[in-house]
């Protein structure tokens, strides 16, 4: 008969190995911020000292994500580990517990904190994101002019020779490769922001870096309103960079994709990988549980001493280490169309849980 883990005892293996975790995962991001620090100081040697610093910083949090699943393998291992050392591995395999109730805490504690990194630090990382990049473009650092495309409309903010332009435009629609806008409006202010005039149009097309305007009234203060057929304004905007700009992932939040990707697919753009990227961070908690399952096969023993444990250790690690590489390539090519994105987002997790569910049942009656 299995005994069930006392609940003390569970949440004593989750605070030693939530020590662990945030050991590993602040060392890894550390690291890393070490490097974006003297990357990134450089772009910003035309900014006084605080504001460089607070841009940096506000970058940092993007690198969490990626470090987790190696810090959760890595954590687990040296969990168990410790706890072998210590016999008390011992002491709890003797007292008849089972493996899966060895592991219910660490899988229960590693859910969780997946549920937390999407629903909670995905969109601050992606909000901090969005400040960044307005704010390069106030300080000058980024010469691409600030758009928002949504269900709400089209935004268009750039900056001209004797000001700003200000466009809105209430529906649009993406055809071949030409962005089809309607009831348009377009307002004119100098660098200090007062208004100038105010340009309506019923149709407009956006396309090689120019947007054509039909059925134009051109509104300013203390004039006649004037009515133009046809008017056409230079732009940085293309219709490849609002691709680009939505195929990255750096400024969309779980919370958001679901409506874009409804948004996008009714616009006519294509939504792959975005769809990619909502299933990856859906099922990124159960990515985690492969990963403490990985760990557990290989260091989850009552002996911990001798070459051969350290050895085990190492191969796990390697392990979990291939399976994150390979989960990130094989999720690269559903995104990209190289295999179904079902396929390709689930393809890896499935195969770590089943060897290493496969595993666990053979140390367990082994």
């Amino acid at each position: 008969m299995r005994l069930r883990m006392p609940r003390i005892i569970s949440f004593y293996l989750i605070s030693q190995f939530l020590r662990n975790f945030f050991i590993l995962m602040f060392s890894f991001t550390g690291i890393v911020m070490i490097g974006v620090f003297i990357e990134k100081y450089k772009k910003y040697e035309s900014l006084d000292f605080i504001n460089a610093i607070g841009l940096i910083v506000m970058q940092l949090f993007e690198f969490i994500h990626p470090v987790v699943p190696l810090s959760v393998l890595i954590a687990i291992m040296m969990t168990f580990w410790k706890m072998t050392r210590t016999s008390e591995m011992v002491v709890i395999r003797g007292s008849g517990m089972s493996v899966w109730g060895i592991l219910r805490p660490f899988i229960t504690c590693v859910f969780v904190i997946g549920l937390l990194d999407i629903f909670v630090l995905n969109p601050f990382t992606v909000y901090l994101n969005k400040k960044v990049e307005v704010l390069h473009y106030k300080y000058g650092i980024s010469a691409q002019s600030p758009f928002a495309l949504s269900e709400k409309g089209f935004w268009l903010r750039e900056k001209k020779e004797d000001g700003y332009n200000i466009l809105y435009a209430d529906k649009i629609k993406q055809v071949e490769n030409k962005l089809y806008l309607n009831s348009i409006i377009i307002f004119y202010t100098d660098f200090d922001h007062n208004f100038v005039k105010r340009v309506e149009a019923t149709t407009g097309v956006l396309d090689n870096y120019s947007i054509s305007f039909k059925n134009v009234k051109e509104i300013a203060p203390g004039k006649k309103i004037v009515s133009l057929k046809h008017l056409v304004i230079p732009t940085q905007l293309s219709i490849q960079k609002i691709k680009d700009t939505y195929a990255s992932t750096d400024i969309i939040s779980f919370w958001e994709l679901p409506g874009l990707i409804s948004f996008f697919k009714d616009l006519g753009f294509s939504v792959r990988r975005q769809v990619s990227y909502f299933l990856s961070l859906l099922i990124f908690p159960l990515f985690l549980v492969s990963f403490v399952l990985i760990g557990a096969c290989f260091s989850l023993t009552t002996q911990p001493r001798g070459t051969k444990f350290f050895a085990k250790m190492s191969l796990g690690i390697g392990c979990g280490f291939i399976a994150y590489f390979m989960d990130q390539i094989v999720s690269s090519m559903g995104a990209s169309g190289g295999l179904p994105v079902i396929l390709g987002v689930i393809g890896i997790p499935m195969m770590a849980i089943f060897f290493s569910v496969w595993g666990l049942f053979y140390l367990e009656e082994g």
